[in-house]
């Protein structure tokens, strides 16, 4: 079997935390720093396993101890050869519409067309994505498009992991990954 040419078993990725409304500002809460991800392995979990624990857990805090600004006033930053991949929340004025109480949701937005697919939750595949093999998508898959984007009457033909925001959701906090 011949593995793709951005094939690998660990993921390194420069990894920063950042908020401007942090008492540590202009500095970093958690300052560059290199991480080695291996892929379903050592410092590897779940997409859904970081967005429940790392994401929208109220009781995940700020890493740096002399920080008490809440995560959701955070940037957090991934950079891997030459791409960047940012991961920012924000709280909704009302709960997701449709979604059942503690349901994690997701849906893409595309920053060139602005349109936005179905706000769907999260299957058991995408929940048991390696997070360090999404991280590598974002950063490294620019062809995959949206299915019938080579028909005359798309309305949508640009790249789902580079020009569409990835977005998950969970009551009334969206937190959104951006390449």
């Amino acid at each position: 079997v011949q593995l793709p040419e951005d094939h690998c078993e660990t993921l390194r990725v420069q990894f920063s935390m950042y908020s401007s409304q942090s008492c540590l500002a202009p500095n970093y809460c958690v300052a560059p720093w290199v991480v080695g991800m291996e892929l379903f392995g050592n410092l590897d979990i779940s997409l859904g396993d970081f967005l429940t624990s790392h994401v929208f857990s109220p009781e995940y805090v700020c890493p740096n101890k002399s920080c008490n600004t809440p995560p959701l006033l955070h940037k957090r930053r991934f950079c891997h050869a030459g791409g960047a991949v940012s991961l920012h929340m924000q709280r909704l004025e009302a709960p997701i519409d449709g979604e059942e109480n503690e349901k994690l949701m997701m849906w893409k937005y595309c920053t060139s067309c602005e349109l936005i697919t179905n706000i769907v939750p999260v299957t058991d595949a995408t929940w048991s994505l390696s997070f360090a093999q999404f991280l590598h998508i974002l950063l490294h898959e620019s062809k995959l498009v949206r299915r019938g984007a080579n028909r005359p009457d798309a309305k949508c033909t640009h790249s789902l992991h580079q020009e569409h925001l990835t977005i998950f959701g969970k009551q009334d906090l969206v937190a959104t990954f951006k390449y």
